[in-house]
């Protein structure tokens, strides 16, 4: 009995191991979207509202949600509260805040190159960068989205599979 408690367990991990892979990967192209619309946000508030960048990310705070909402939130608040912090640490610090976002360090790479352009330039040199961040997500977005059944369905088939080849040899 205990034997085969095991083995349903140990099955059951493997099988759920495989669905939150395919989870994780839904997750990460939706995170990707959501930062694609923060940053089209971001780039109105500094073109058409002439908003300071402190002002800007509170305001974008507001309006966005997890795991950006407290990401940007962050951000503005130590811009008002450490004046003379250099807004690249600033920046750097508050990433653990999207540590459950599912981006990965392809996407956190451009989200840094964002952090250590964005806060010292003016607003024309701001709106380029906006912009090369948004050119750099289109690709990863669009391999993700072109692979993304067939990568879920093989993650889901590896946990089903997994689980029953862990049943087999135990039994």
């Amino acid at each position: 009995m205990i034997r085969l408690t095991g083995i349903t367990m140990i099955a059951a991990a493997v099988f759920f191991l495989g669905m939150q892979k395919s989870f994780l990967m839904k997750k990460r192209i939706a995170s990707l979207y959501q930062f694609k619309t923060v940053l089209h946000m971001l780039r109105g508030e500094i073109a058409f509202s002439g908003r300071i960048l402190e002002d800007a990310l509170m305001d974008i705070s507001e309006r966005c949600g997890e795991p950006f909402d407290r990401f940007f939130e962050e951000i503005s608040s130590k811009m008002k509260n450490e004046r003379g912090r250099s807004f690249s640490d600033i920046w750097v610090e508050a990433e653990i805040l999207l540590d459950g976002s599912g981006m990965e360090e392809e996407e956190l790479h451009l989200l840094r190159k964002m952090g250590k352009e964005l806060g010292f330039l003016d607003m024309e040199m701001q709106l380029n960068t906006i912009s090369l961040v948004e050119n750099g997500l289109e690709p990863i977005i669009g391999k993700l989205e072109q692979n993304k059944d067939s990568f879920c369905r093989m993650y889901q088939s590896l946990g089903i599979l997994g689980a029953m080849a862990v049943m087999i040899v135990m039994i």
